[in-house]
């Protein structure tokens, strides 16, 4: 693929943006759509991801993915990580209880997003790491050269995931959330091995077929 609109145009791969669209990003929305509704009759969540989605599968924009992908490193923190605490804060939310609190409560591990909406966010931060890693990809970003190195696996001194693990930990891209341990993080990890042992295309399948279960 060279183009969006030839993205746009594979099945599980529009199965995964409308999924992001129209159930992920929106759960993560600081005022939630029915609020945004009653204020704007006008709105629609459907018509508007369906005109994403139209534009995006229009082949006259002829948008290149390598344009879109490109600085992957600035846009990941400043972009998918905002998805991913406000997910985390909601479900701490809808997780307390209605009455009022004790006085002296005893400390608890704060809840997370559920698994299939971090492994489907995770995915594309794994697909961005494996393409990163692959030296015959035009990837441009302003720390392309110094991630790539992270990636690469000392074969026989290091465990495989190794690389992955150092990328995550890098300086400025994912903070907290890319220590073991961290549900993004983890979920990134296991996706990226997983393209490298079995391909994008199976990877992606699993991440689909969370959302059947």
């Amino acid at each position: 693929m060279t183009y969006v609109h030839e993205a746009a145009r594979h099945p599980p791969l529009a199965a995964y943006m409308s999924r992001l669209m129209n159930v992920i990003i929106p759960r993560s929305l600081v005022t939630p759509l029915a609020i945004l509704s009653t204020h704007t009759p006008a709105f629609s969540l459907g018509d508007y991801t369906a005109s994403l989605a139209s534009r995006f599968a229009d082949a006259g924009v002829n948008d290149a993915l390598a344009r879109v992908a490109q600085d992957g490193s600035s846009k990941y923190p400043a972009q998918l990580l905002p998805i991913v605490r406000s997910l985390s804060a909601t479900t701490v939310a809808d997780a307390s209880p209605s009455s009022s609190p004790s006085p002296s409560p005893s400390p608890s591990p704060s809840p997370s997003p559920s698994t299939a909406d971090v492994r489907a966010l995770a995915f594309a931060v794994a697909t961005w790491a494996a393409a990163l890693g692959h030296p015959s990809l035009p990837i441009a970003d302003g720390r392309r050269d110094e991630l790539r190195t992270a990636l690469r696996v000392r074969e026989g001194e290091e465990a495989a995931d190794a690389g992955i693990w150092r990328l995550l930990g890098a300086a400025g891209l994912f903070g907290a959330d890319g220590h073991r341990g961290a549900p993004l993080a983890e979920a990134v990890a296991a996706q990226f091995m997983a393209i490298q042992r079995e391909g994008v295309a199976a990877a992606l399948a699993v991440v689909l077929a969370d959302e059947k279960e």
